[in-house]
């Protein structure tokens, strides 16, 4: 069986609506920056006078979460609106996740004496029809009165005073096929919130920095270049180990200093202003056809190019129908959402293996196909991209087998055929020949009765 690969179509920085991204291939919504050229220098003393202007000190101290010191608790609201659907394990699974999120952001403040004390908890809510990104974010407004809170603009500080916190942060978390963003914004009263769809430490650490001002590091590649000799593998930079670099650290407020590396950085990339940001933001939020556009990905925990996409896109992401030529040989095509095989779809590997069915969240999910290089086949049902239900296989070497599944695995009543045309009809347990059947040999011996682990027993 293949590992499921999730491929991520990255939204790169738009500085005045969208910037920045994950390794999710998330996006953050940033904060309505009025720095000018008389009014930024002074601002912070450890940065040169010249390099305070920098693009990636831009958002620093703006917004109602300016640094993350303190008291903040984190507000979760699982959105359950029929394409995202949670369950209470899913949603203990997801508390755990931000856990381990909070304690190593508490950890990692506490390497620059910065006291941060950080405590969350989860609501699920439900909606009667699929909530999606529009652009007056009504979604979002229905979202957190449902969760309980007046309004987006009041919600940050009544969960701040319903826990006892200096600060309250907001995420959104769907349980499908999504771009994970943050958008924060500078003006009195505005809302900032993180939008998560990838579950993992390193999404929630990255979301949650990109709201006290942080940036991404890994575009465009002469910006990435400069991260890899600084802050290769961070969590705002090329890698996903959860670990904050130590410009970063200054941003959020761990530390009034700058490090060597910080300044470094900052020097090297002054040449990445906001109107490049807004250029590249312009360029990758695409809408409509387009051919052979570059992918991004994870690989060996860092994101890269990882192949050329044709087909049509919705804001930057592969959304319909198109194919993926990946660089490594690999190839699919079908129906795509937020850059992951959702529908009708093939996928075929550089050595010649190939899955072919309906696909839901990148796995195939209901009738569909596996033919392997080597000759072993498999076509019937799949759950969570794994041979579950009624199936046929065949091993290439003229075996088969005809029957129910479980968890990939024979289980149920079933048939299989050897080569030399020996044929047992009767129950499977767990892979194995195991239970009641009636076994025909190819020189037509008759055996009826109880078999374990393919022998009979009588």
């Amino acid at each position: 069986m293949k590992i499921r690969l999730t491929v991520i179509l990255m939204l790169f920085a738009l500085a005045l609506s969208l910037v920045g991204c994950s390794e999710g291939g998330s996006t953050a919504d940033t904060k309505k920056n009025d720095k000018s050229e008389e009014t930024v220098q002074g601002l912070y003393p450890a940065v040169p006078d010249e390099l305070e202007g920098s693009y990636f000190l831009y958002n620093k101290d703006l917004g109602k979460c300016k640094s993350l010191v303190g008291d903040v608790h984190v507000l979760a609201v699982l959105i359950d609106d029929g394409e995202s659907t949670w369950d209470e394990e899913s949603a203990e699974d997801i508390s755990g996740v931000i856990s381990e999120a909070l304690a190593i952001l508490e950890a990692s403040a506490e390497e620059y004496s910065a006291e941060l004390n950080m405590d969350g908890s989860y609501v699920r809510i439900e909606s009667e029809v699929p909530l999606a990104w529009d652009e007056d974010k009504e979604w979002r407004d229905g979202a957190i009165k449902a969760a309980g809170y007046e309004s987006m603009e009041k919600a940050g500080e009544l969960i701040g005073e319903e826990y006892g916190a200096d600060t309250g942060i907001i995420l959104f978390c769907f349980n499908k096929s999504g771009r994970s963003y943050a958008e924060a914004a500078a003006e009195e009263g505005a809302p900032e919130y993180a939008v998560i769809y990838e579950h993992d430490v390193s999404t929630y650490m990255h979301e949650m920095l990109h709201l006290f001002g942080t940036m991404d590091y890994y575009y465009p590649e002469e910006v990435k270049t400069v991260a890899e000799k600084y802050f290769s593998g961070t969590i705002m930079a090329t890698g996903t180990k959860p670990v904050v670099d130590s410009l970063s650290a200054f941003v959020v407020g761990w530390t009034d200093e700058v490090s060597d590396e910080g300044l470094a950085f900052l020097e090297e990339t002054a040449f990445y202003s906001l109107e490049d940001a807004e250029d590249a933001g312009e360029e990758e939020t695409v809408t409509g056809n387009v051919k052979d556009r570059p992918i991004r990905g994870i690989v060996d925990g860092e994101v890269r190019e990882i192949g050329l996409y044709t087909g049509e896109m919705v804001d930057g992401a592969a959304n319909g129908k198109g194919e993926i030529k990946y660089h490594n040989g690999d190839y699919c095509e079908g129906e795509f959402d937020y850059g992951v095989l959702n529908g009708d779809g093939t996928y075929i590997w550089a050595n010649g293996d190939r899955k072919s069915g309906t696909w839901v969240n990148g796995e195939l999910e209901g009738s569909g196909t596996y033919v392997q290089a080597d000759g072993q086949s498999y076509e019937g049902e799949f759950v969570g991209g794994i041979y579950h239900g009624e199936g046929t296989y065949r091993d290439g070497k003229g075996n088969s087998y005809v029957g129910q599944w479980v968890n990939g695995k024979f289980h149920g009543d079933g048939k299989y055929t050897w080569a030399d045309g020996s044929v047992y009809n009767g129950e499977f347990s767990d892979g194995n020949l195991t239970g009641y059947g009636r076994y025909i040999s190819a020189d037509g011996k008759v055996l009826e009765g109880y078999f374990e682990n393919w022998s009979y027993v009588g």
